[in-house]
Parts: structure tokens; sequence; C-alpha cells
């Protein structure tokens, strides 16, 4: 089990570690975020050097954190905001995660061309640029392109690019969950009219 502490939040580390210690044995715990030295003091001054753990940084690190944790009861999720996954695709879905979340430096659908049909992808409308620093005209049209691209793909799941930024204008937010409902509405009604007019051409007109 790995805890991954707020360096000035080592109270708060401490304080979970009580209550997983309730759960599971004390050497069955360890922390994360060790370059920072506020974490590394923190764990000498109690004399648990021993509970250092270092972040996966391969990927058969990443695989065997999967295989040993992941069962019907507990799915893991990857997450990646790099602008390069759609190039590391491969290596990536072979890591064995039910569900793999993407940011918005890329175009979410050519990962799901490479993805396994039985794994959740999920993304990528942009944090900082839309739910931050966009309007709710632009978060709806953000939305609007990321669903009509990948629409089609049933293992496709609409969310953010990453964590959504504290002081967002939570009209945009509103706006995101409004953008979608409209979309699946419009979709729905016009996937049973798709025969009486070009229904690929009226969603690049329409910018859906």
């Amino acid at each position: 089990v790995l805890i991954r502490p707020d360096p000035d939040r080592m109270d708060l580390a401490f304080k979970a570690d009580e209550e997983l210690q309730k759960l599971f044995n004390k050497r069955k715990i360890r922390f994360l975020n060790t370059h920072a030295a506020k974490v590394r003091n923190a764990l000498r001054a109690r004399g648990e050097n021993w509970r250092m753990a270092r972040a996966p940084i391969s990927q058969d690190d990443m695989k065997r954190i999967v295989e040993e944790c992941q069962d019907k009861d507990f799915v893991i999720f990857y997450h990646n905001c790099g602008n390069n996954t759609v190039l590391q695709a491969e290596e990536i879905f072979s890591i064995g995660c039910k569900g793999y979340h993407f940011g918005d430096k890329i175009t979410l659908k050519e990962m799901l061309e490479k993805a396994p049909s039985d794994v959740l992808v999920m993304g990528n409308v942009s944090p900082s640029e839309e739910f931050f620093g966009g309007t709710k005209a632009s978060i709806r049209k953000a939305t609007y392109e990321v669903m009509h691209d990948c629409y089609g793909y049933d293992n496709f799941w609409l969310s953010s690019g990453c964590d959504v930024p504290a002081l967002s204008d939570p009209a945009n937010i509103e706006e995101f969950f409004s953008a979608a409902e409209d979309y699946y509405t419009c979709h729905d009604m016009l996937e049973e009219l798709q025969d009486e007019f070009d229904f690929e051409e009226m969603f690049r007109r329409f910018k859906f």
C-alpha cells in the first residue's frame, strides 16, 4: 500500500497511515514522494527510513503493481498527460489496467483506435484552456469536438483531460455537463433520421 504525501502536510499523511494500519500490516504500507526532503526528514524523525518507497519507473514496475492489486473488486486507472502517448500506446495498454485516462495534448480518438475494446479510455477536454481559461461557448465547442471524434467507441468515457483547477468558473463546469447531455440527446435523435440527410456533413457544419 503506497501513500503519496503532500510534503507540506505530513501530519495528514501520518493520519492516513494510522487508518491504513487498521486494515493492513504496517510493513506493507510505504511512502512515496521521497525525493522531497520534507518527506524524508519526517520519516527519519520517526525512525522509519525503511518505509520509503520509490515510485514505479518502468513498464515492468507498473505491470507488477497492476497484477498484484487489481481484481474484480479493485480497479486501477492509468493517467498520462504527455503529448507522445499515442506513440507509446502498445506499451501503455500492455500494463493491463482496466481504465486509461489521457490529457488534452493528444487526439483521444487516436488512442481509442489502438486501445483494447474491453478497457475504458477517458478524456480529454482541456482543464487549463477550457475549464479554467475558457468560456461557456468555448468549453461547449471543445466538448462537442471530443464527443464527435469518440462517440462511436463503446469504451469511451468523456471527462476533463486532467484534474480541474480549483479556481475554475463553476459555470464552465456546468456547461461541460450540459454540453455532454445535449450532445447525446441530439445524436440519438439524429441517428433516427440519418437516412434522410448526410449525418456527418451536418455535424461538420454545426461543429458538433
